[in-house]
């Protein structure tokens, strides 16, 4: 079962990496999914409503950091090219979202040395949960978003 489970996480990061090469529309749908139901999961397992369906490990934290990644960065560029108030909110969203999961990583590595203080873990879940359910809400209705 363990392998299984390997194998299922090793081919959902060369499909994470490789949804890079495809159009917006298709990419920003595949990662704002990912990073949707990854923090939706995480969040009800936090408050003990479900049980967590996967088990978490080492592997699964550098896909997502590799989503959480391509996702903030989608949000700052097209918030950048959406220049409205939605454009805005994506700035924000994206750039928190890069700064949450970013930052505490080159912290721990020792390549920046910013005292950061600590902050509960169900803040990037729900930072997650927000910014997966903002980029399919994007995509779904700002045409530079998927174009």
């Amino acid at each position: 079962m363990i392998v299984l489970v390997d194998m299922l996480y090793v081919a959902l990061a060369i499909i994470i990496i490789l949804s890079n090469r495809l159009k917006k529309l298709w990419k920003h749908i595949l990662h704002g999914s990912f990073l949707f139901f990854y923090g939706l999961f995480h969040v009800l397992a936090y408050f003990s409503v479900y049980p967590l369906p996967f088990q978490e490990r080492i592997f699964l934290i550098y896909i997502v950091a590799i989503a959480v990644i391509s996702v903030g960065a989608s949000l700052v560029i097209e918030g950048f090219r959406s220049r409205d108030k939605f454009g805005i909110s994506a700035i924000v969203i994206g750039c928190l979202l890069l700064i949450l999961s970013v930052l505490p990583t080159l912290n721990r590595m020792e390549i920046v040395s910013v005292p950061l203080p600590e902050y509960p873990v169900i803040i990037a879940y729900v930072g997650y949960l927000l910014a997966g359910f903002f980029l399919l809400i994007a995509t779904a209705l700002i045409p530079t978003f998927r174009d």
